[in-house]
């Protein structure tokens, strides 16, 4: 039986919304992480992971929060993960473990093979893990629980660094997934980027039939409520989810299209089938 590797020393958690403040509670909760320090936008969140034990330390400046870090998170919104990589490229300790929580890969494994040393060890994550709140007040040490974790590292990773963040999300008792990014986000695109876009499509399509005559609106039942719920996520964040996984994302699109298409023929020709 290996030996169960140390805990990390010091934890820096680039961004305290839901995700960031539910694995430093993870961290914490599981003792993965001896010391955790926490970077984010505003002095409400920091001063509320400070008063909840949630973060031993917070900063508004990412540079300070990895200083001395042996892992480094970054959950941040995925439209300012590959800057915030390349701001803290000079400022990251040699051999530290660097992980990023967005939801699309390619593209942010891309820039931090370019923009990372390589004394730093690189795994791209994608956590499909959530709630219908968000921000550190949502947190949870358990949200991580049962969820799948993609896990999707450069090709020049180590196979040990890579081995190593599978057990961390064992051990916060994630189900992991291991892909290349490209592989990644073309999957994602199919499960979970189309049907946000389908969605709010369907919204957009039946707000507008609303305009025409507002006796459909008691009409909008169970079902209709069922197939737009994903449609309520935060427009900023899917506004920088789409644009940074756009080309699989036209992809996708195109085969739905293709499917519209042959259900409205088949409408057309009355084809019972």
């Amino acid at each position: 039986m290996k030996p169960m590797e140390k805990a990390f020393e010091r934890a820096a958690i680039i961004g305290l919304g839901l995700l960031g403040g539910s694995l430093a509670r993870a961290l914490r909760a599981t003792g993965q992480a001896r010391e955790i320090s926490a970077c984010g936008r505003t002095p409400e969140r920091l001063n509320y992971a400070l008063q909840n034990g949630i973060a031993d330390s917070a900063t508004l400046d990412p540079a300070e929060a990895v200083r001395g870090a042996d892992f480094v998170a970054v959950a941040t919104p995925v439209g300012m993960i590959p800057d915030l990589l390349e701001l803290l490229a000079p400022h990251i300790e040699p051999d530290a473990l660097v992980i990023d929580v967005g939801s699309t890969k390619e593209g942010i494994v891309a820039r931090a093979e370019r923009v990372l040393p390589d004394s730093v060890h690189f795994v791209g994550c994608h956590p499909m893990a959530g709630s219908e709140e968000s921000g550190v007040q949502a947190s949870s040490p358990i949200l991580f629980e049962n969820a799948l974790c993609v896990v999707a590292a450069p090709a020049r990773a180590e196979v040990a660094s890579v081995q190593r963040v599978v057990r961390l999300w064992e051990r916060l008792k994630a189900r992991v997934m291991v892909m290349s990014p490209k592989e990644h986000d073309m999957l994602v695109a199919a499960a979970s980027h189309l049907p946000h876009l389908v969605a709010v499509s369907l919204c957009n399509a039946i707000s507008s039939l609303c305009d025409r005559n507002e006796k459909i609106l008691p009409l909008l039942a169970g079902g209709f409520r069922d197939t737009t719920r994903v449609a309520s996520g935060s427009p900023e964040m899917w506004r920088d989810i789409l644009l940074a996984n756009r080309e699989p994302i036209a992809t996708v699109l195109d085969r739905f299209a293709e499917a519209l298409n042959s259900a409205r023929a088949r409408l057309d020709n009355a084809d019972p089938e």
